[in-house]
């Protein structure tokens, strides 16, 4: 019987899984978030939004659709002001109540891209190189992995502005560039 009841639950698990392909388009005044989904079992989606440093928060939520077909899912976050850095993620409710959750992504909004910073950085290479505006003083760079979590701070002169990358693992980075002596930021992001 315990075997019968291990196979059966190793059968669920494996058609249980969370929201996947999740991508976050930033448009005019939102960000619109697109997932894909072939879980027989869903009930419905949960989004849920936090900014750099806050808890997610519940923001929307989106009914499951036809079970046993990949689906594709979409939800609009109308953002009136910005907040430099979003993180979303998705969160899978079956009709059981198990709960799953997609993996975090983080978006810069419109607004503080006005100031983008180009960033030549090569694969393997352990500085990485942006191109800001030669201003006098130094840049506080500030580096966020892929949850939003810092994964390094350092300054770096604004005429020869190289970023040390040895500690970072690999994977996607969000990079914030703050220049204090004119308060201005710049922002990239790139692949390690």
């Amino acid at each position: 019987m315990k075997r019968w009841f291990l196979f059966c639950l190793g059968l669920l698990a494996a058609r249980c899984t969370p929201a996947q392909d999740l991508i976050a388009l930033v448009e005019p005044a939102q960000v619109r978030l697109c997932w894909s989904s072939s879980d027989s079992l869903t009930d419905h989606f949960v989004v849920e939004r936090r900014s750099r440093g806050g808890d997610f928060r519940t923001i929307g939520l989106v009914l499951g659709d036809v079970p046993g077909f990949v689906q594709t899912y979409e939800f609009r976050d109308k953002i009136t002001a910005g907040e430099g850095f979003l993180y979303y993620r998705i969160k899978t409710i079956q009709a059981g109540g198990a709960v799953f959750f997609s993996e975090i992504i983080g978006v810069a909004l419109n607004d503080v891209q006005r100031n983008p910073a180009a960033i030549n950085y090569k694969p393997g290479s352990s500085y990485l190189q942006p191109v800001l505006p030669a201003a006098g003083g130094s840049y506080v760079c500030r580096i966020y992995n892929r949850s939003g979590e810092l994964s390094s701070l350092q300054r770096t002169p604004s005429d020869r502005p190289r970023i040390r990358l040895r500690r970072l693992q690999s994977g996607f980075y969000l990079v914030e560039f703050f220049h204090p002596p004119t308060g201005r930021r710049y922002y990239g992001s790139f692949h390690k």
